[in-house]
């Protein structure tokens, strides 16, 4: 069985196709690290989401056209369910849908963050690079897409990442949010008090 080749291309392409999963198992790892629940929230998240998507989909998608018909065998590696994943119907697409209320949801907890300064931000434009060359790929070269289901999954993943992040950013002052006040550990710092009601005087040293 004749392997991939280790060109430069084909590492790109394999990292673009690949890169929701990438994606979904580095922030799983990363909450089992810190011992939290974000990434289990973003996943709840995630497949609510795509399960919209996928309605939408199935109620106002369109056969695809003929274009796309000659797809390259990486468009589908794995078979989703259809409500999830209907390669045969234009609009919403899964992976636009992904990429946007990923990068969406990370960058309002970095832009709302009580750490300032935008934490977080080499991760999100790393994830936004990849979702690029995805998109790309998924687009131009793999033939999987068109311009228009992307741009509507764009939209909708994009969109439905605000109410979601405003209703966990509501619960426990941010405590369940990427870059919140939980990633302070405020909750662990000692702090000293002084007591104000004691008086002090300064006296010259002999």
């Amino acid at each position: 069985m004749a392997g991939i080749k280790l060109t430069l291309p084909n590492i790109i392409q394999f990292a673009s196709i690949f890169s929701p999963y990438f994606i979904g198992t580095f922030l799983i790892f990363s909450s089992m690290l810190n011992a939290d629940v974000k990434a289990y929230i973003w996943l709840f998240f995630i497949i609510i989401v795509q399960f919209l998507g996928g309605l939408l989909r199935n109620q106002f998608g369109k056969p695809k056209h003929s274009q796309l018909n000659n797809q390259s065998s990486t468009c589908n590696i794995f078979a989703l369910p259809t409500v999830f994943s209907n390669e045969n119907l234009t609009y919403f697409s899964s992976s636009a849908i992904f990429h946007s209320f990923t990068i969406m949801y990370l960058l309002l907890g970095s832009m709302y963050s009580e750490v300032g300064n935008m934490p977080g931000l080499p991760l999100i434009i790393t994830f936004s690079i990849v979702a690029i060359l995805d998109l790309i790929y998924k687009t131009q070269i793999g033939n999987c897409e068109s311009n228009i289901d992307v741009i509507t999954g764009l939209v909708l993943g994009g969109t439905l990442a605000i109410p979601l992040y405003i209703g966990v950013a509501s619960m426990e002052n941010k405590k369940y949010t990427y870059f919140g006040h939980g990633d302070i550990n405020n909750d662990k710092i000692k702090k000293c008090n002084v007591n104000k009601k004691l008086k002090y005087v300064c006296k010259q040293g002999l």
